[in-house]
């Protein structure tokens, strides 16, 4: 029992820390931010939490090599939590480094397999480089896995226009057409959809 109530004791002490940090962020002073937060992680260095909220703290001050060795060591407490792997990411992409920000992406694939969101983002990096192939192979697996991903079916799409493809464009493209849009990102790109439509038939008419 005592050592519960230390335990308790500690959690509050370190989540206590975490507040002046917050507070003391809010007002602009990130060196007395980071101070309560290193002394938040100093009391509970198993906190994932924590540590992600210290990753910040440095990322915030540009000191990324500490940001990711905050980041990694969260990950390494909780290999499934999704937002270090976007914050990590972010953190590479903040750098410049675009071939790190896919690498994360992959990761949090590969660790979190149901969350739909990171394959949208992996998508999104892999077209922006030009790696077209990883491209389809994502998506082809994606709409397999989630027959009503709608952006799947139209990226695909957009995908197979680039490579000149024009009858799997079509075919991606009248999936999206065909399922009932239920919300406004759903309904702008069913409209995006009969349009790209339109433009497949119209220069297959042309050049046929």
């Amino acid at each position: 029992v005592c050592l519960l109530v230390l335990v308790g004791c500690g959690q509050y002490t370190a989540y206590d820390h975490l507040d002046q940090a917050l507070l003391a962020q809010a007002q602009g002073d990130i060196e007395t931010a980071l101070v309560q937060m290193q002394a938040a992680v100093e009391i509970q260095p198993q906190d994932a939490y924590l540590l992600r909220q210290l990753g910040w703290m440095y990322q915030q001050r540009k000191e990324y090599d500490a940001a990711f060795v905050a980041f990694q060591t969260a990950l390494k407490l909780e290999p499934a939590y999704v937002a270090v792997y976007q914050d990590l990411a972010m953190l590479s992409e903040e750098q410049g480094d675009i071939e790190g920000v896919i690498g994360w992406l992959e990761s949090v694939v590969a660790a979190v397999p149901d969350y739909k969101a990171s394959y949208r983002d992996l998508a999104t990096f892999y077209l922006r480089q030009e790696r077209f192939q990883d491209a389809r192979s994502l998506l082809d697996g994606v709409v397999v896995r989630w027959p009503e991903a709608t952006w799947a079916y139209f990226r695909l799409g957009g995908l197979y226009v680039h490579l000149d493809l024009p009858a799997q464009a079509i075919e991606s493209f009248r999936k999206v057409v065909v399922l009932e849009p239920v919300t406004d990102i759903e309904y702008a790109l069913f409209v995006e959809a009969h349009s790209a439509l339109g433009n497949v038939y119209y220069d297959q008419k042309n050049y046929d």
